[in-house]
């Protein structure tokens, strides 16, 4: 018998909790789709009909539900039309959505501040509110987002300091809060966060040090904080992150010397320090990065020589060194780097020759060693870069002979400029149709430029011992492209350019000539002549004319003193009509001449002379 009571009562128990569980769900999902309806979110999706307002709000635009009916995602795609958020962010009855665990409003044109409210989503595991006109700070509940693994913020108007509550998310694994207006330091707690693969605060306004709490970010992949104020020194403790791939420090206010602990960073790819005040020497701990795929260093303060271990970096594509105080001469062992694309050492103190392993860099690009104290010939196999477009070797003490450039199949900008260069100018670079981009001035480089197939956008052959005629190529130009060449002369008015290369599309006239027909010669530069001798001629004429009816016109005169009324009449209009035709004879004739000669020469040819006789 008490067997059977308690059995009975255990049933009406189990009863009565299924049926408040039932009912509790049941009120859970209306309380959902009021907070919904209450928002306004899908005010246009339901009056255009989109979303039927009578079904479950589970097949509403941008909603996805759980196997209960209760709302687990709200994307994007909730845009229908013009159906953005916008200023009705704040409507939303978080405290609601209790299963919530995706929430992307990227790009809905939100505005205002974040609500505190969103902070109730203890479930939250993704929240994408970026690209949008989000004000004010992020508030400090979200810290309670305890399930939080993907936090996107960026590419607002955000304020104020980043809360230390952050510290709290020990689930997040991203977290992008970029190009906001963040101020203040970044807070030391966040280095609890030890999920955490990517942090992106780049293009803020922080200020202050790298917090060396960062160095327990043991997960870390991806760490971007460039573009800020921050300054001090780069902590040691960053070496710990022995998973980071991406480190990008730029544009701060960071100062002192790389720690050698960053050549502890085995699987990094990318190291971005430029920028910035760092000093002392470059640490040869870098020569371990046997991942790194670019690093640059520009626009510092380091000195001393280039670490010959650099040349271990394998995988290196991009070395940029440039704006710094380095010394010394390239390391030979650079030739080693077989993978690299551009190399970029300009404007630095480097000395000594340009060392021939530059010429192993088979894959090299780009290669700039201007402003630096180098000095001898440049090697020759440097020629056997086919696969160079930009070099630049200005402002050096390079001598020798003009530059091997037929190894240069496809190079588009050449400075040598402001050297000790000598010879001539090879016929292979007048013949090179991809150059774009051409300064060899100062230098010490003779004989005649030559005439060149192709026309540059920009070029500079000034203060050089260059000699003889301009090439018609070039006679157009800014004449300080030539200045300092006392043996240049201009060219002829008789000397006829070459027409333009032919269009690669040849396929509309397939026999055209490749030169001019000697018709089409004779009409260039005779029609000129011959418009200059018919004005020359008509000009005589009116001259011997006028001589004739200004004697006329005196005895005239004295027989109208005479009393002969009516003469005035037919003589004075018959003079009248003979000038104006005449003036007007002359005045075409000169306009048809000036006109041809405008067209049929250029401003640069020898002036004309010619007279009446």
């Amino acid at each position: 018998m008490v067997a059977s009571t308690w059995l009975f009562l255990a049933w009406i128990t189990h009863t009565l909790t299924m049926s408040t569980a039932a009912f509790e769900m049941k009120t859970s999902l209306i309380l959902e789709r009021q907070a919904l309806l209450e928002s306004e979110w899908w005010a246009y999706c339901i009056s255009h009909n989109v979303c039927d307002f009578n079904s479950s709000h589970c097949t509403w635009q941008g909603i996805a539900c759980d196997s209960s009916g209760s709302v687990v995602q709200i994307y994007r795609s909730l845009l229908v039309s013009n159906n953005f958020i916008a200023d009705k962010f704040k409507k939303m009855n978080f405290s609601c959505l209790q299963n919530l665990a995706f929430l992307n409003l990227g790009g809905q044109n939100l505005s205002g501040q974040i609500p505190p409210t969103i902070g109730v989503l203890s479930k939250l595991t993704h929240l994408d509110l970026s690209y949008n006109y989000l004000t004010g700070p992020i508030p400090e509940k979200v810290g309670n987002l305890s399930s939080l693994r993907f936090m996107h913020l960026e590419n607002n108007k955000l304020s104020g300091s980043i809360p230390p509550q952050l510290g709290q998310l020990s689930q997040l694994e991203e977290m992008s809060l970029y190009r906001n207006n963040f101020i203040g330091q970044i807070p030391s707690n966040i280095g609890a966060l030890s999920k955490l693969k990517r942090l992106e605060l780049f293009d803020n306004y922080l200020t202050g040090s790298i917090p060396k709490e960062v160095g327990n970010l043991s997960s870390l992949h991806y760490m971007y904080m460039g573009n800020n104020k921050l300054s001090g020194s780069i902590p040691k403790e960053v070496g710990n992150l022995s998973s980071l791939r991406y480190m990008s420090l730029e544009n701060n206010k960071l100062s002192g010397p790389i720690p050698k602990e960053v050549g502890n960073l085995s699987s990094l790819r990318y190291m971005s320090l430029e920028n910035n005040k760092l000093s002392g020497n470059i640490p040869p701990q870098l020569g371990q990065l046997s991942q790194l795929e670019e690093m640059s260093l520009y626009g510092n303060n380091f000195s001393g020589q280039i670490p010959s271990n650099i040349g271990a970096l394998s995988n290196l594509a991009s070395l940029n060194l440039s704006d710094n105080y380095l010394t010394g001469p390239i390391p030979k062992e650079v030739g080693n780097l077989r993978s690299l694309r551009y190399m970029y050492l300009g404007n630095n103190k480097l000395s000594g020759n340009v060392p021939s392993q530059l010429g192993q860099l088979s894959r090299l690009e780009k290669m700039s060693l201007y402003g630096n104290n180098f000095s001898g010939q440049i090697p020759s196999n440097i020629g056997a870069l086919s696969n160079l477009t930009f070099l630049n070797l200005s402002d050096n003490y390079l001598t020798g002979k003009f530059l091997p450039i037929q190894g240069f199949p496809i190079l588009q900008r050449l400075d040598l400029s402001h050297n000790n260069f000598t010879g001539p100018i090879t016929v292979q670079l007048a013949n090179l149709t991809t150059l774009a981009y051409l300064k060899l001035s100062y230098n010490n480089l003779n004989g005649t430029i030559p005439d060149f197939s192709y026309g540059y956008s920009e070029y500079n052959f000034s203060y050089n011992s260059f000699e003889g005629k301009i090439p018609c190529n070039f006679r157009l130009s800014d004449p300080s492209a030539f200045l300092g060449n006392e043996g240049l002369l201009m060219a002829e008015i008789n000397d006829v350019c070459p027409p333009p290369p032919p269009s690669i599309d040849s396929s509309i006239e397939p026999l055209r000539s490749k030169e001019p027909p000697r018709s089409q010669e004779v009409l260039y530069v005779g029609l000129p002549i011959i418009m200059f001798i018919a004005f020359s001629t008509l000009s005589c004429l009116f001259v011997s004319w006028r001589r004739r009816t200004m004697k006329t016109s005196s005895q005239e005169s004295k027989a109208l003193k005479n009393g002969d009324l009516f003469s005035i009449w037919n003589y004075d209009g018959k003079i009248a009509f003979k000038t104006s035709l005449m003036q007007q004879i002359i005045s075409t004739s000169i306009l048809h001449w000036a006109v041809a000669t405008a067209v049929f020469t250029r401003p640069n040819f020898r002036k004309w002379q010619s007279g009446c006789n």
